[in-house]
């Protein structure tokens, strides 16, 4: 009886292993929000690093986070449509062992599959006060404008300093401090500040 049991259940681990350990991978709320082909792209491009989950937080900011987003508890993940196509693309907190935590925006290209892309290296910053949210289109401008476009000012890899979005993006920073918005213009990702 023994082996008839071992029997079935090697042969379960055999057929639904794949997705018995996806599963077990999304116990975490906000992983389980990500699509299983996404994870899997994450691990591709940036080894050794996971999806910031629940644990990574404080309570009160969680809390904070649901009452703002309609009961959403995740800080570390958000969707939204940032190229127009009515698919969800992600923004997404990751972080490795040793806490190095970057800001990654994974658009969903259907035939290529995902396309990721590091929008912000947080270095050593432990993901525990960062966030990422989606940002409806509308036109913004940064708080930066009058420095940026001033003779002599180098300017920051796509970083603007106003952008007419016709489709969503994401904000992103640290809890109570910074606000970057991140939109892709169809060619590239580009950001601006919208307040310390």
């Amino acid at each position: 009886m023994r082996a008839l049991w071992k029997s079935l259940i090697l042969a379960t681990l055999l057929v639904a292993g794949p997705e018995i350990l996806a599963q077990g991978a999304s116990a975490d709320p906000c992983v389980a929000k990500v699509p299983a082909s996404l994870r899997e792209s994450i691990a591709a491009k940036y080894p050794g690093f996971r999806i910031a989950g629940l644990s990574d937080y404080l309570p009160e900011d969680i809390e904070r986070h649901k009452k703002n987003f309609n009961g959403d508890p995740c800080l570390s993940v958000a969707a939204a449509d940032v190229d127009g196509d009515g698919v969800k693309d992600y923004g997404l907190i990751i972080t490795d062992a040793s806490l190095h935590t970057l800001l990654v925006g994974a658009r969903n290209t259907h035939s290529k599959g995902w396309t990721l892309a590091t929008l912000k290296d947080f270095g050593s910053q432990a993901p525990g006060r960062l966030y990422v949210s989606p940002l409806g289109k509308g036109t913004f401008e940064s708080i930066h404008a009058a420095s940026e476009t001033a003779v002599g000012a180098t300017p920051e890899t796509g970083r603007v300093s106003s952008y007419k979005a016709t489709h969503g993006g994401f904000f992103a920073g640290a809890i109570q401090a910074t606000r970057v918005a991140y939109f892709f213009n169809g060619k590239e990702w580009v950001h601006l500040y919208l307040s310390d």
